[in-house]
């Protein structure tokens, strides 16, 4: 399987293509010190949290 590279968005930001090209995306915020916050946005038809 081949997995689509991070796209940067912005200086500092990228987009990480979790489920194929583009259905489900990830983002990855890289801060000045170097440490990364990822952002998972999950999924429009996901189940309710119970």
């Amino acid at each position: 399987m081949t997995r689509s590279p991070a796209v940067p968005l912005a200086p500092d930001v990228w987009r990480i293509p979790t489920v194929g090209r583009s259905a489900v995306n990830s983002y990855a915020f890289v801060d000045d010190d170097g440490s990364v916050t990822l952002v998972d946005c999950g999924l429009a038809k996901a189940p309710a949290r119970s």
